[in-house]
């Protein structure tokens, strides 16, 4: 179980970068499909992880990296053609940046309830993009879901903000070198995992 869902997290992540190649070389019904498919995976490797207690270090790391890898190229692509979604793009830039720079001071951004519903209605959005320029569904809802996704975007924005003003820094042993082997098995052990989370 283990396995699958770090597969499913790692499938999403290098899923996003054929999205611009298959944009105009499969059928427009199919890549509607294959994105909503790839942002319903971020539910599916969450919610197995959690059930079946098998999260890990690399589950947590590429989920974040997934989750800001698809959203990026697929607003990219719509820019062209909806040049007010660059707001979507700009905001999640900056939470990259935030959830970088935490990492890098050796702290961790607390997910939160705006963070996941802003997954889902950059998901929204995305789609009503697409369906629009395929001409498949003409909607000016585009407009309304954008703005409410870039409120959303600003909320988990201040919200990370805060969380990092409050979080301790976690310390490291400098002088702990590690080797391949106990590097991949800190990354993959679920225990390891959950003692670093308390």
């Amino acid at each position: 179980m283990k396995i699958f869902v770090n597969l499913l997290t790692t499938v999403r992540f290098i899923g996003a970068f054929f999205l611009p190649y298959l944009l105009y070389s499969v059928s427009e019904i199919y890549f509607i499909v294959l994105i909503a498919v790839l942002f319903f995976t971020d539910c599916l490797d969450g919610f197995f992880a959690r059930k079946f207690k098998v999260q890990t270090i690399y589950g947590m790391l590429m989920d974040t990296i997934a989750d800001k890898s698809l959203n990026i190229i697929l607003i990219l692509s719509l820019i062209p053609r909806f040049r007010f979604i660059t707001c979507l793009l700009i905001m999640e830039l900056l939470i990259a940046v935030v959830n970088l720079s935490a990492a890098l001071k050796g702290k961790k951004t607390e997910s939160s309830i705006y963070g996941k519903t802003k997954m889902w209605f950059i998901a929204f959005s995305v789609i009503m993009g697409y369906l629009r320029i395929f001409h498949i569904y003409e909607t000016e809802l585009i407009y309304e879901m954008v703005m409410f996704t870039f409120l959303l975007q600003l909320l988990t924005f201040i919200n990370y903000l805060q969380s990092l003003q409050k979080s301790k820094i976690i310390p490291r042993k400098k002088e702990l070198i590690l080797t391949n082997k106990q590097i991949l098995k800190q990354l993959f052990d679920t225990e390891y995992y959950l003692k670093i989370q308390k």
